[in-house]
């Protein structure tokens, strides 16, 4: 009796909720979801797939909070992408790969090498010097915090990673491995996977330092000046890894962060500091970047690295920060710039050292556009039928609130407007809202479209929206964006 009993209960485990969530959706006037696993045999779809299947799972949305709620609060336990380690700090669960993980195979490195110089190369073709700042992750800086079996490390940085910044020839590299600001223990937020004020502060003091010091080697100087002034403020904030633990709503297993920013004001007008297209330096960065001073990410504004590294230098600066795009989107939304690199003298790169282990398309190079070229202006809209030739999959470690992917059409006929239908076409899709995949995320090579599109730049500035393009676009084309979009299934 008791076997049968145990069996019984199995099935019950394992048929109830797959079946009470397709009944669900259909009761709802939506597709069944897991039929959506039917497709081509490729890994980041299948990956695309099971992310979907899990964001749109009743039981995944309505019972694992309250779980996960009572596992914190008897055991101590976070999930797969939130790890409680020791005295309430909290680490993000992907990043333990990171640092535990083999994962700088001899290629890979090679990669990576070859981007930065690379991109350094161009640079100085157009008489620009490069800083790299390599920000670690945060397990990789406090391992002590994530439990007592690790309380005695002082670092667990890859010593691979460190071999890839050695022999770049001229290319100054801002030496926080191992030797970051201040006391590594309150380098990082205890909830949120980025640096603290206080670190972030000091790291703009020694990476203007070495900015000044790559200038001067090449006997420059920067002419434009900019006066800054600083404003105290105090934030409340939970922390990116607080609400990747999911907890119910209401639900407080510990009182928010308390942060002193000091926004970074124009001497004479009191206006916040805003990005300088003429500056002569430029700033590329990700989430490091916007960390304190984008209000999408809950840490206060006008207050992050890009403001103190203008009051450090006493200059203006262009930002182009990217959340999850320090690897190759910020070089691919420079490269799309009409203008170039006109005025500019030194680009800083703020690379965060975790996309060291994220797909190896993000490091391939990207050609900047030489003297003279310029972007294709701006494109009215069109509406065409295609089919998809080329796909863009947005990484799983990809954790932000919104996210475009841009994939890339064969034109099959066009309706309306004017367009080239010889040349690829590349729309941007929405991926990622609200921190959840949207049904474009997983589109298939081959599906047909009818689509209305308009010039991206009319709907998002890709200097400041999340994006992403593992295509072969060409930098200087059009990107479109669709203001609406069927299915077409005819051949």
């Amino acid at each position: 009796m008791l076997p049968r009993l145990v069996t019984l209960l199995f099935l019950v485990l394992i048929c109830v909720p797959p079946l009470g969530q397709a009944a669900w959706e259909l009761s709802r006037g939506e597709d069944v979801q897991a039929l959506d696993v039917f497709g081509p045999l490729e890994e980041s779809r299948l990956r695309g797939y099971e992310k979907e299947l899990r964001e749109v799972s009743y039981v995944y949305r309505r019972v694992t909070p309250w779980y996960q709620w009572v596992m914190l609060g008897l055991f101590g336990r976070g999930n797969q992408m939130t790890v409680v380690g020791r005295d309430g700090r909290l680490f993000f669960g992907e990043n333990l790969d990171y640092v535990t993980q083999p994962v700088f195979g001899r290629a890979g490195r090679g990669a990576i090498r070859e981007a930065i110089l690379d991109f350094a190369r161009q640079l100085d073709e157009r008489g620009v010097a490069l800083v790299v700042v390599p920000v670690p992750a945060k397990v990789s800086v406090q391992p002590q915090g994530l439990s007592r079996w690790t309380r005695g490390l002082d670092g667990a940085e890859h010593a691979r990673v460190r071999s890839l910044f050695e022999n770049l020839g001229e290319v100054a590299v801002w030496p926080a491995l191992g030797e970051g600001p201040g006391d590594p223990a309150l380098a990082y937020l205890s909830r949120d996977t980025h640096w603290t004020p206080e670190c972030m502060q000091e790291a703009a003091r020694s990476v203007a330092g070495l900015a000044r010091a790559a200038l001067a080697r090449r006997g420059l100087g920067l002419e434009r000046e900019a006066r800054w002034r600083t404003e105290e403020l105090s934030v409340r904030g939970d922390g990116d890894l607080l609400g990747m633990l999911r907890l119910p709503p209401g639900a407080e297993a510990w009182e928010p962060m308390e942060l002193r920013l000091q926004r970074v004001l124009d001497a004479d007008s009191g206006e916040p500091f805003a990005s300088d297209r003429e500056a002569e330096v430029l700033l590329l960065g990700d989430s490091f970047t916007l960390a304190f001073s984008d209000p999408r990410l809950g840490l206060g504004e006008h207050a992050g690295f890009a403001e103190h590294l203008a009051l450090e230098l006493a200059a203006p600066l262009d930002v182009i920060a990217l959340a999850g795009g320090s690897a190759r989107p910020v070089r691919e939304a420079l490269a799309r710039r009409e203008e170039g690199l006109e005025g500019k003298k030194l680009v800083i790169w703020q690379l965060s050292l975790r996309d060291f282990a994220s797909d190896p398309s993000l490091w391939t190079p990207v050609e900047l556009p030489t003297g003279g070229a310029t972007a294709a202006p701006a494109a009215g809209p069109v509406r065409v039928r295609a089919e998809i030739s080329e796909l863009t999959r947005i990484p799983g470690e990809f954790r932000y609130d919104f996210c475009l992917a841009i994939h890339e059409y064969r034109v099959l006929e066009l309706l309306e407007g004017s367009l080239d239908v010889a040349q690829p076409l590349w729309v941007a899709h929405v991926v990622i809202e609200e921190a959840r995949p949207t049904p474009q995320a997983l589109y298939e090579v081959g599906q047909r479209h009818l689509l209305e599109l308009e010039d991206v730049s009319r709907h998002h500035d890709l200097e400041q929206t999340s994006w992403m393009d593992l295509t072969a676009s060409d930098p200087r084309a059009v990107i479109y964006f669709p203001l609406s979009i069927e299915a077409s299934d005819q051949r």
